[in-house]
């Protein structure tokens, strides 16, 4: 798939390399490099949030790469709940804002150099689209 969503919290934020699927016990079996296995109950899952691929124009970042302040349109939403996620798996931002106009700017400057993505949730709707900062 293009978007993945984390499921659980008991596992780190790490690459998986290997995942089965234990019918008999109802569990997601993953395996990471040199991390370990961990095991997930699928009874554990209670909803599936439905991710809005960006090339249908809804989200559009403009300026990427980023180097100060990462600018983008979220058609016809005036207010979001905005993450920025590193390449790691951290939240390195996390706030409601709002927009007259649905354009909306975070400052960004403060973050290293790298890959990041930007999640927008309104309405019961996520977007999610990656971008590059640079200084």
């Amino acid at each position: 798939g293009l978007n993945w969503t984390r499921i659980g919290s008991n596992m780190p934020m790490v690459a998986v390399y290997d995942i089965e699927l234990n019918t008999i016990e109802n569990k997601l079996i993953a395996g990471t490099f040199a991390r370990g296995i961990w095991t997930m109950g699928l009874n554990e899952i209670t909803e599936v949030e439905e991710i809005i691929r960006t090339d249908d124009g809804v989200l559009s970042l403009y300026s990427n790469p980023v180097k100060d302040i990462l600018h983008f349109k979220l058609n016809e939403i005036k207010v979001i709940e905005a993450t920025l996620t590193n390449s790691n798996g951290q939240i390195v931002y996390s706030d409601k804002i709002a927009s007259s106009d649905s354009k909306f700017s975070l400052p960004v400057q403060s973050l290293p150099d790298g890959i990041y993505w930007v999640e927008a949730k309104a309405g019961g709707k996520r977007w999610v689209e990656k971008f590059v900062k640079y200084n």
